[in-house]
């Protein structure tokens, strides 16, 4: 009798567990045909609950006894409460912290963009600068106006903004409008409102490759550019580098525990399939905490010595960074030819715990030779170089600013001896 229950208890688990695969694969599939969230949502459970009456059906040869029934009920039921829990259940969201002087721009692209404006007592120069973020989606308003602030006593006008899907910038219901093109448009409709004829670019990782774009159609309006452990130039080498191989095995575990979870994984693959399903089954509030909480996790790695910052960055952009890199992004077309075009003076700064490759940081200088382009190498920075190194940092870019001789100067492009990643 013992056995007999058992057998039977194995294949009602082995039956729950086919109807939950099936359901996940229905509520995809249906992602092929329509956005509709609870389309989405009804096909799953549809599915899920036929699936276990066809297989207690077959499976366990039930017949409509008053007993079967009431099994069948249960079982449906305990299914669709793990299905709502494992999948459909959305979490909460993360509400920004305040932060004073925030402005907004509201752009004639249709982007309302949250920036601050920092201003010298006496502006000594007609050109402003412009520090674009990276990720793309990884702003840090607070924390990059307070640094890059600093320039104001140079004299200059200073804007940090948060590019559009993070921050306190406005989001789009459509992820697929996310890409680097209606970013450098978001850039020249900036310029038009500050009324500059001309900017000087501080571009950090994606930002650095977000201010070569807007240049390889813009380049008339910059005077200068600082490409800040630049990411991947659009036609250039691919910049990307062994980021997790960064973490320690028990930093490994918990961004492995924050990713590998059934809601976050369903909503990534819809992302692959139909941005717009993705973005109605899981909104922005609830994937830019889970993207905070990630970011958390993982970021010792962009540091030298596997440091993490007291610093918690919020408001993340989930889709503003994901579908860039998803299935449905169409390519830039290559750009690396028409920068070549413009004579910008441009500095490049690598550090040599950088994730990203040796590589991407010589296609800038090679793209804007004839700028010229100069390279400041830093021994013992990361990836967010200024973070690591924030005193050699920041005099070398305020020499390079005044044209003075840079104190960091490296000669060449081979990669360094002390460098983590070469070709």
């Amino acid at each position: 009798m013992i056995k007999q229950r058992l057998a039977v208890l194995s294949k009602l688990t082995l039956i729950g567990l086919g109807a939950l695969v099936l359901a996940l694969l229905a509520l995809l599939g249906t992602a092929f045909l329509t956005d509709n969230a609870s389309l989405l949502i009804g096909a799953a459970v549809v599915v899920l609950c036929a699936t276990n009456f066809i297989g207690q059906y077959l499976l366990l040869g039930r017949r409509f006894t008053k007993r079967a029934i009431a099994v069948q009920g249960v079982s449906a039921l305990v299914l669709v409460g793990i299905f709502y829990i494992a999948v459909l259940m959305p979490t909460a969201g993360e509400r920004l912290p305040d932060l004073a002087g925030v402005q907004y721009w509201d752009l004639a692209t249709g982007s309302r963009i949250a920036y601050l404006k920092l201003e010298p007592g006496n502006p000594t120069h007609a050109e402003p600068i412009v520090f674009l973020h990276g990720g793309p989606g990884v702003a840090d308003l607070q924390g990059d106006a307070a640094y890059f602030g600093r320039l104001c006593e140079e004299g200059y006008v200073v804007y940090v903004y948060d590019q559009l899907g993070t921050g306190r910038s406005s989001r789009l219901q459509d992820p697929s409008g996310y890409s680097i093109e209606r970013d450098a448009a978001d850039l020249e409709e900036i310029r038009r409102q500050i009324g500059a004829e001309k900017m000087i670019l501080i571009g950090h990782s994606y930002g650095a490759s977000l201010a070569a774009t807007y240049i390889a159609q813009h380049g008339e309006h910059v005077a200068k550019l600082i490409a800040s452990s630049p990411g991947a130039l659009v036609g250039g080498v691919a910049g990307g580098g062994d980021f997790q191989g960064r973490l320690i095995t028990v930093q490994k575990l918990s961004l492995y525990a924050v990713i590998l979870q059934p809601r976050v994984l369903t909503a990534y693959t819809l992302l692959q399939i139909n941005p717009r399903a993705a973005h109605h089954f899981a909104g922005d509030s609830e994937m830019d905490a889970r993207n905070d909480e990630v970011y958390a996790v993982a970021e010792p790695a962009l540091h030298c010595g596997n440091k993490a910052s007291a610093h918690r960055l919020h408001g993340l952009g989930f889709y503003a960074n994901q579908f860039p890199q998803s299935a449905q992004h169409v390519q830039p077309k290559d750009m690396t030819q028409a920068l070549k075009r413009y004579k910008i003076p441009t500095l490049v700064i690598k550090g040599s715990c950088d994730y990203l490759t040796w590589a991407s940081a010589i296609d800038y200088l090679d793209a804007f030779q004839a700028g010229p382009a100069q390279l400041i190498y830093l021994s013992g920075a990361g990836h967010n170089a200024y973070q690591d190194k924030p005193h050699e940092f920041e005099m070398n870019l305020k020499a390079f600013l005044s044209g003075q001789p840079l104190p960091k100067l490296y000669i060449g492009k081979n990669v360094p001896a002390d460098y983590e990643k070469g070709y």
